[in-house]
């Protein structure tokens, strides 16, 4: 099953604005990509606009992250390699599985923040709505 996991860092504490930890992206065969020691939203955010582009582009990327995911659409199925590692999954199910995670940080990060939402709070849920629209997610 096409699975988007992340792991927050909680060693010293979780910034809302900057949530340190580890992203996994797995497909339906046990392959995966694992990003460790990164910017948990910044991804999610990069992986987000790759679904919402309309260009089809062939690359995530994370202004702070020297590596880029190579990606290639073909139909509904997705490659998505980074670093050696490569995976193929359903773009539908995919991007619910993205809609997942961000639901799930954008929860978990409230928790931490001393204010209502930050604004790395906000930009997630705008992301998460268009990315339900598009995808016609529930």
């Amino acid at each position: 099953m096409e699975e988007v996991i992340y792991i927050l860092d909680l060693e010293g504490g979780v910034d809302p604005n900057e949530p340190l930890g580890s992203i996994v992206l797995n497909d339906n065969q046990d392959n995966k990509i694992v990003i460790e020691n990164t910017y948990i939203d910044a991804w999610l955010m990069a992986i987000g606009d790759f679904l919402l582009a309309e260009n089809n582009p062939q690359r995530i990327e994370v202004l702070e992250e020297p590596e880029v995911i190579r990606a290639l659409a073909n139909g509904n199925l997705l490659q998505l390699s980074y670093r050696g590692s490569m995976i193929s999954v359903d773009l539908q199910a995919f991007s619910r599985q993205v809609a997942i995670a961000m639901d799930c940080l954008i929860k978990e990060l409230l928790k931490y923040s001393t204010q209502c939402a930050t604004t790395n709070i906000v930009f997630l849920e705008k992301k998460l709505v268009a990315i339900k629209k598009k995808m016609n997610l529930a």
